[in-house]
């Protein structure tokens, strides 16, 4: 009903019964539980792409390889169902004609070719003496040839190719139930125990599970998001997919929700005694998965004498959510028009103008990760990403100014539309000053800058 309501009926997928535990809960009522349930949703679901598992090995061997590489037997390409009979789409039913050496002909007049090998056979698509039609049409049958299977089991069958959805290397589709013996949730709790040599987090998700989930839903470059992090299971899970040299990258949240000592002593004792947490909560758990998942996943990557580790990026940066400087104003239960300073500037710590230098960029369209280039003119420090220039601190002068003016004129990369300032840090002087030097001063890129004061 959740997922309903956020995302649309018509933007169901699928609903994956999940076998977690094969033995079964002996616990539950009336049949011992085996498996929960996996829901897939689409934003769009007309829009939406899922991908297929890659093959093993032993599965290899199902497949054939011809000069377009592999394939195996697919559909019957005399077509089944509601929509097959010839009246229906009688433009998809017309002869094929066979040769000796498996070649398949159309022609536009339905004649016989003049050219063939051998012995000729001729097929329509009837299925038990009703007329109904072929898959594809003249001109696609035509276009491919190396994508038809002819079969000789007593009758002449036509397939096409089925080939490897996943780039050049066979595939399988997801089947609608989801099993295989790592999917057991204590293959879970044996993952994280070998992390931290305890178990220190309950039914905690089993990393193949989530390998295969993203296998499905991300390619290179692309980004999960996991909304209830909790033992990191999905970052781990990343983490190991990214050993094939592909950049996929996580987000995951996770609140810091105190971790109850009675209910959970050993992750309580945990976070206390070795992350040394005089409150602990369970994101000092998640934390310190994905750390120690980093560290394991290039130690296995290092053993490799194929692999060079620079290549891989398996680092990851914490945001904390945090109260924004209030607005004065917003506090005040009237105003004094004698109070010399509505805020106190100089009671901010460095930490406070990281957490408003990362606000605004993301509200001005920039990534969380993209970075910020310092950028000192006089002795004043500016903050400059994607066009946007940032001066928050105080102790701006006449000089810096000049300096500023200078470098728009001289440095070819350093081109902002927009300066952002904060209005605490500036008094009403310097932001007409500078509002003023802006307006006048024709710079020689003839760039035009707005100027945007912020509280």
């Amino acid at each position: 009903m959740l997922c309903d309501e956020v995302f649309g009926e018509e933007n169901f997928v699928a609903q994956l019964p999940t076998v977690m535990n094969l033995k079964g809960n002996n616990d539950e009522f009336g049949f011992a539980g085996t498996h929960e349930y996996t829901f897939v949703f689409a934003k769009q679901k007309e829009k939406c792409e899922l991908f297929e598992f890659s093959i093993g090995d032993d599965e290899l061997e199902d497949w054939l390889e011809d000069e377009n590489g592999f394939y195996k037997q697919g559909a019957n390409l005399k077509a089944t169902g509601g929509n097959a009979p010839r009246e229906k789409r009688p433009n998809l039913y017309f002869p094929l004609f066979v040769d000796s050496k498996d070649n398949v002909y159309v022609t536009e007049n339905d004649l016989e070719p003049t050219d063939f090998v051998g012995e000729l056979t001729t097929l329509y698509p009837i299925t038990n003496n009703v007329e109904m039609s072929w898959r594809w049409g003249k001109d696609k049958f035509r276009n491919e040839p190396n994508n038809i299977i002819v079969s000789r089991n007593g009758t002449i069958g036509i397939y096409k190719k089925q080939r490897p959805a996943l780039g050049d290397m066979p595939s399988k589709k997801p089947k609608t139930i989801f099993y295989k013996p790592e999917y057991s949730s204590g293959n879970g709790t044996t993952q994280v125990k070998d992390l931290f040599g305890e178990k220190v987090f309950s039914n905690p998700k089993p990393l193949e599970l989530l390998n295969d989930l993203i296998e499905i839903g991300l390619q290179d470059k692309e980004i999960v998001l996991d909304f209830f992090a909790g033992s990191g299971t999905t970052a781990h899970a990343v983490m190991e997919l990214n050993k094939d040299a592909k950049n996929r990258k996580f987000i995951t949240v996770q609140l810091p929700e105190l971790i109850d000592s009675k209910k959970n002593k050993i992750a309580y004792d945990f976070a206390k005694n070795i992350l040394d947490k005089n409150q602990p909560t369970i994101f000092d758990i998640t934390k310190e998965r994905i750390t120690r998942a980093s560290k394991k996943t290039k130690e296995e990557i290092s053993k490799d004498v194929t692999k060079d580790i620079s290549d891989y990026d398996l680092g990851f940066k914490i945001f904390e959510t945090t109260p924004l400087l209030e607005n004065p104003l917003d506090k005040m239960d009237k105003f004094d028009e004698n109070q010399a300073k509505l805020f106190d500037v100089t009671t901010l710590r460095e930490d406070d103008f990281n957490a408003l230098l990362t606000t605004w960029k993301v509200h001005d369209g920039m990534k969380l990760t993209d970075e910020l280039q310092d950028i000192t003119f006089k002795e004043y420090k500016g903050y400059y990403g994607d066009k946007k220039l940032y001066f928050v601190h105080n102790g701006f002068t006449t000089e810096d100014l000049k300096e500023f003016i200078k470098k728009l004129d001289d440095d070819r990369t350093f081109e902002p539309n927009k300066l952002i300032l904060f209005g605490y840090t500036f008094d009403s002087r310097y932001q007409r000053e500078i509002s003023e030097a802006l307006a006048s001063y024709t710079n020689k890129k003839s760039i035009e800058i707005d100027m945007i004061v912020r509280y």
